[in-house]
């Protein structure tokens, strides 16, 4: 049994438990949640200790809408075609499976330093038409951390949309997984609606948590940061709202909120560190934070 030890400020996003100082995640979901002492009695010797202080804890922030790019070694975006050409060059793009994959562990990478655990790929399928094969294929591998779940694009106008539709269906019981999985839109529909954050990355570059949260209560963009001029100031929301939307509602739309969006006994055990307060720092200080580091399934895999 895997076992790890996680130590901080964890700000639960579970209403019957709001705030804990230690949770216990065995074989990558959470086992306990609550103070020190008690945890410590339910681990076992040799079991992973992260403490990460005076930092807080969230669960891990999932994005609902963005397409994947390409990254360079320093993990910076370097390079995007714009949506409208992109369907008339993708085709002509020259990648092989294995070239799509070292792009998605490119993109994996980005993401879990951003704090995203999970993400939803809109149009998984545009820019390379085997990027579902190459998502399986890495997660049959063990290399998928980032939770994705991707819309498959369906061309306008085609000659049979039934059968365009039964080819995802079939496409999506024959690959979806746990670290790839495709959806379909009637789930959404019979839950009805959901307020989520999304960037649409990297159409706008705001796949970025502290600066959602700055934008959504302040309405202005951070200083320097797209400029700064108010917009819609009756639609700001709170603190509150903000996390939800990175989090339970986007888990909700996934229709994973069983299984994610919230530090909860049974939940997988992903989380992300941030040396801020969302809830409650100045709003200034928010749009200064630093991300510490991202866990999935109890383990961490960035550390800044």
């Amino acid at each position: 049994m895997i076992q790890a030890l996680i130590l901080g400020n964890i700000i639960t996003m579970d209403e019957k438990r709001p705030f804990a100082k230690a949770a216990v995640a065995k074989d990558g979901v959470f086992a306990y949640i609550g103070n020190p002492e008690e945890a410590k009695k339910l681990i076992s010797k040799g079991t992973r200790v992260l403490d990460y202080g005076d930092n807080y804890i969230y669960p891990g922030f999932m994005e609902s809408h963005c397409h994947l790019v390409d990254v360079d070694k320093n993990g910076e975006p370097d390079g995007y075609i714009c949506e409208g050409p992109v369907f008339e060059t993708a085709a002509k793009f020259p990648a092989t499976i294995e070239d799509i994959k070292d792009y998605l562990l490119a993109w994996q990478d980005f993401a879990l330093s951003c704090g995203f655990t999970a993400v939803g790929d809109a149009g998984a399928n545009i820019v390379h038409k085997d990027a579902p094969k190459a998502y399986h294929e890495l997660e049959m591998d063990g290399l998928l951390k980032l939770r994705t779940y991707a819309y498959i694009y369906v061309n306008d106008n085609v000659d049979s949309p039934k059968a365009e539709i039964a080819s995802i269906a079939a496409q999506r019981e024959e690959i979806s997984g746990e670290y790839f999985h495709i959806i379909g839109v009637k789930p959404f529909y019979d839950a009805g609606a959901n307020e989520v954050f999304h960037s649409d990355y990297p159409v706008s570059t705001m796949m970025n948590v502290k600066y959602r949260i700055y934008t959504a209560e302040k309405r202005p963009n951070p200083a320097g940061l797209f400029g700064d001029s108010p917009r819609g100031m009756k639609e700001a929301i709170t603190r509150e709202q903000s996390l939800k939307a990175m989090t339970t509602n986007v888990a909700r739309q996934f229709q994973q909120e069983h299984r994610m969006g919230s530090i909860e006994f049974g939940k997988i055990a992903n989380m992300t560190v941030f040396d801020c307060d969302f809830l409650h720092d100045d709003i200034e200080k928010v749009a200064q934070a630093n991300i510490i580091a991202t866990i999935v399934d109890g383990e961490e895999v960035f550390k800044a």
